[in-house]
């Protein structure tokens, strides 16, 4: 008897810490509403309408997304950089924040100028959408950036 009480206390203790749904449906940014943007590594292929620069021995330019269950985070790298930071997704919109990258200088000015754009392009990002393999991240109605797997 007492260790049926124990049980049945437990389960209520564990009923009470649950997390109720929001209202209305899945939340922003959850795993179902993100979980495309999760996982593959998304690779820089255009950088406001221009090809983007690869190669060279520098770091390809890429973002890689993640979610715990405390904050989303971003990682990658920039061109000659790392870099990370956090992020709020739902659906279609995204925004940015706590954009951080290593002050490694490139050696080509073509590459610091492109580096230059592409975080700016993530903090002006509000949107995205996914088609197949290519992730495109907008500011309004202006595409800022398209990226593909791999």
């Amino acid at each position: 008897m007492r260790k049926a009480r124990w049980t049945i206390a437990l389960i209520v203790i564990a009923l009470g810490c649950a997390k109720a749904p929001e209202p209305g449906g899945e939340e922003a940014g959850s795993v179902t509403a993100t979980s495309s943007l999760v996982g593959p590594r998304w690779r820089l292929v255009e950088l406001e309408g221009e090809p983007s620069i690869s190669g060279g021995g520098a770091r390809e330019p890429h973002l890689i997304f993640s979610q715990s269950d405390s904050v989303d985070r971003v990682g990658g790298a920039t061109g000659c950089n790392s870099m990370g930071g956090t992020y709020e997704a739902d659906a279609t919109s995204i925004r940015f924040s706590q954009l951080f990258s290593t002050k490694m200088a490139c050696v080509e000015e073509d590459r610091m100028r492109q580096e230059a754009r592409f975080v700016k392009a993530l903090e002006s990002a509000d949107r995205y959408a996914i088609s197949g393999d290519t992730l495109t991240l907008s500011a309004g109605t202006e595409v800022v950036a398209k990226f593909v797997k791999g």
